[in-house]
């Protein structure tokens, strides 16, 4: 019997190293290299942050298309992963990513001898990666110190946590499996020991293990109670419209203008206004996202680039939601035929 696949079927590229770059309090972080198409010149890398919510997600496989678009143009493409909440908070994701980044700039020189232009770089990232990916974007430019990013590019990702996000069962699609009671979920939720956190959380656990392992190219893969349990916590937060509340810790924050104060210092709309510079922005989206609207996030952070004479690129995909860019890419079609209906469903756009 054929064991059944995942929802988003699509094989690694190939021709990847997979590094450790971080140990703290006992959990190990990791990173993914894709060498770009060899060129005549040092050519540039992407540092990409995966989405999950902050609460799952793994780096040894990117979305589809974004390897095969970025790879043959010689860019160096680097998949980085974070530790996820409740255990940390953004903060803790966002020294992550930084520490990815310091990692590659002290590493790929040797690892891409003569290949890669360390000072050229653009950072990357779907939904809770792009949120990631904006907000290193605002801090790497803050400092006259540190090259800043060339570009950023984001998936759907979340600009406004004031605004939050979509939540509800139908909305999301996230029903609970009934594996954990509701005392359980909380304990979880309340658990702050940053040694019990975990980097790597896969999200279809009807799957066998082998599969996933096969799809990711990554024999240490597993599934047991406690990467079920991480999964569930953040479907629960999510769905409830509590995500906000463990990303940001604001249980910590007894002052409501101290809390609206905490999630604007991590909004990138917002955090925005504390900086000089910003790099050139491309947006992905979907008309039907629900989970991260288009209006509320995109649009908004869009307009204020653009008063800022920042230059930037959209593409919005009509009537489609959250994740669709996976939709194009399944082990039954063709991967140029999949690039090229993905070209075709988006348009770029202009506000």
């Amino acid at each position: 019997m054929a064991r059944p696949r995942p929802a988003a079927d699509y094989p690694v590229e190939a021709n990847f190293t997979t590094h450790v770059f971080k140990i703290i309090n006992g959990v190990e972080i990791t990173l993914r290299i894709w060498p770009g198409h060899l060129k005549p010149t040092p050519q540039p890398w992407i540092l990409y942050a995966h989405g999950g919510a902050w609460g799952f997600g793994k780096n040894q496989l990117p979305n589809a298309w974004c390897i095969p678009a970025f790879r043959p143009l010689g860019y160096h493409f680097v998949s980085l992963g974070y530790r996820k909440i409740p255990q940390v908070w953004i903060e803790d994701i966002m020294e992550d990513a930084l520490d990815a980044w310091k990692w590659c700039r002290d590493e790929l020189p040797a690892l891409l001898p003569g290949q890669v232009d360390i000072d050229r770089y653009v950072l990357a990232g779907e939904s809770a990666g792009g949120h990631v990916a904006m907000l290193l974007a605002n801090r790497l430019s803050a400092t006259a110190v540190l090259p800043p990013p060339k570009a950023v590019v984001s998936c759907y990702g979340p600009t406004d946590l004031i605004a939050g996000l979509g939540t509800g069962y139908e909305v999301l699609g996230w029903f609970p499996s009934g594996e954990f009671s509701q005392e359980e979920l909380e304990a979880h939720i309340r658990d702050r020991n940053p040694s019990h956190a975990v980097a790597l959380c896969p999200e279809e656990f009807n799957l066998d293990v082998e599969t996933l392992r096969e799809q990711w190219q990554d024999p240490s893969v597993v599934f047991n109670r406690r990467l079920r349990l991480q999964y569930e916590t953040t479907k629960f937060l999510t769905t409830s419209g509590r995500l906000m509340e463990a990303l940001l810790r604001l249980d910590e924050v007894v002052c409501e203008e101290d809390r609206k104060r905490r999630a604007q210092e991590y909004s990138p709309l917002h955090s925005l206004d504390s900086t000089k510079s910003y790099p050139p922005t491309y947006f992905l989206h979907g008309t039907g996202d629900l989970v991260v609207k288009w209006e509320t996030h995109l649009r908004p952070f869009h307009d204020k680039l653009k008063a800022r004479g920042i230059k930037i690129g959209v593409s919005l995909a009509d009537g489609v939601g959250h994740g669709f860019d996976n939709a194009f890419t399944v082990s039954k079609m063709n991967r140029q035929r999949a690039l090229r209906n993905f070209t075709n469903a988006t348009e770029m756009r202009h506000f």
